[in-house]
């Protein structure tokens, strides 16, 4: 029994495999030597989250509400397109330069701003997120030049391209790998259908309102959510709170709630710790770029964006060849979306289920080959756990269906069979890559704990270098 005076550190599975990622220790390799920054101090019996499923489930809606908020900037202007071409007197190659840089800073600005999610917590990096999103939503509404529409456009791409990966990192920070799945599923599907529910949404505002409806819904909606983040929303990072007992410090890092009087509820037996502030150097800036290094994270990184670049390019083949195929107006065309939005909503949260699934029943085996019968109750202490085996059995199966119905999709539209069989299709290619997407990710955040929104901001660096493939 240890000592007041003694510690337990807690360490991921995957410290092992990668030490400098360690969770619970934040270290900087130099060389053969390891210098320890930081530690998470745990006491004997902790869980990994003191919060309880409602408070997680209350973080992770407030946050998948906030994430499809951002993500409908993306597609919600296509349909407006030719309205905002005609009133700035602008060529078709000109007004789609406007998605073509969002989608290009959407990739690149991840990658940056993921550090200071993961080094001095989720509330600052959301808030700031936040603030710039619904200002730029605020100007693109009032603005009435091309050059203020480029500018502007640019801004709410930084704001809204890292609701995801701060999104998935506030997941990572309340649920263990067990049941991550549970959590991260229906977050992602949330997320992949507004990028389907975009064109109907702002068909929809535009031809009632007017197209300025469009940016006046996104920034009341984020205005509002952000109202919610700074009065209840809690901090959730490992690095600033731990397993959520920690205090974390600055009151900027509190709810107001909680700052007066400071209400943070502790569970029985737990004690309020205090943890020293993070230093940020320069370096930590580009972690994103450090995590391509490793080579089992470059070849997920690569093979998820390859699947999102197929993804592109089924949109755009909805887009700009599904009027002319099939004779469809600019209201069908948009609605002709919903199949692969509903279809990868329901393939995220099916895949969430099935991780968690195969992650429980391997702890099992594990268990029962060992004859330890408190294994399965440490399954997120397990130094030797194979993550790899217990996500990729799941992915298997759809991997080898997605490339079938790629194939598949690109036959019949070459050959111009009825349009319910492309959509079909499309419907199979959704369920099969969102649930890809978010086998993968989460396999990528068990390896690197430490850094889930790095590893996000990584992935998106590397789908910027390959949307060409998708043009």
């Amino acid at each position: 029994m240890p000592t007041t005076h003694e510690a337990q550190v807690k360490l991921e599975p995957a410290s092992l495999k990668n030490p400098q990622f360690a969770s619970g220790l934040l270290v900087d390799q130099k060389g053969d030597n390891l210098e320890v920054i930081s530690t998470e101090v745990v006491g004997e019996g902790d869980s990994y989250c003191i919060r309880s499923h409602s408070e997680k489930t209350f973080i992770v809606s407030v946050t998948s509400l906030v994430m499809i908020l951002c993500m409908i900037a993306t597609n919600a202007i296509l349909p407006i397109m030719p309205v905002l071409a005609s009133k700035y007197h602008l060529s078709p190659t000109l007004i789609s330069l406007t998605i073509t840089v969002f989608m290009l800073i959407q990739g690149i600005s991840p990658a940056l701003m993921s550090a200071l999610s993961d080094l001095q917590g989720r509330r600052l990096a959301w808030v700031l997120a936040l603030v710039l999103y619904t200002a730029s939503n605020i100007g693109l509404a009032l603005q009435d030049s091309y050059t203020a529409l480029m500018i502007l456009r640019c801004l709410q791409s930084i704001g809204s391209s890292c609701a995801i990966p701060f999104g998935f990192a506030v997941v990572v920070d309340i649920s263990s790998p067990a049941e991550r799945g549970r959590y991260l599923g229906p977050m992602q599907g949330c997320v992949m259908s507004a990028f389907a529910f975009g064109p109907v949404i702002g068909g929809l505002l535009a031809a009632r309102f007017g197209w300025r409806s469009i940016f006046w819904f996104l920034a009341t909606g984020t205005g509002c959510f952000l109202l919610v983040y700074v009065l209840v929303v809690p901090e959730t990072a490992r690095k600033v709170v731990g397993d959520g007992s920690i205090d974390p410090g600055a009151w900027w890092r509190k709810p107001l709630v909680d700052v007066f009087p400071d209400r943070r509820r502790i569970s029985p037996g737990q004690h309020r710790h205090e943890k020293n502030q993070q230093k940020t150097n320069i370096s930590q800036i580009f972690r994103a770029f450090t995590i391509l290094k490793e080579k089992d994270a470059l070849i997920l990184i690569v093979y998820t964006s390859l699947v999102y670049s197929g993804i592109s390019a089924l949109w755009a083949t909805t887009g700009n060849h599904f009027d002319k195929l099939y004779g469809l107006s600019t209201l069908q065309v948009g609605l002709a979306f919903l199949p692969y939005g509903i279809a990868g909503g329901i393939g995220s949260i099916v895949s969430g289920k099935l991780i968690d699934v195969n992650y429980r029943r391997i702890s099992r085996l594990r268990a029962k080959n060992e004859e330890n019968p408190t294994a399965e109750a440490k399954e997120t202490q397990g130094a030797e756990f194979p993550f790899e085996v217990a996500r990729l059995q799941v992915a298997a199966p759809f991997m080898l269906l997605v490339a079938a119905a790629y194939i598949a999709y690109g036959w019949v539209l070459q050959n111009q069979l009825p349009l319910v069989v492309p959509l079909v299709f499309q419907a199979l290619i959704g369920v099969c890559a969102n649930a890809l997407l978010g086998i993968i990710y989460i396999l990528l955040v068990d390896l690197f704990p430490e850094q889930s929104a790095a590893t996000s901001g990584a992935a998106d660096l590397v789908g910027v270098g390959l949307l060409p493939v998708s043009d």
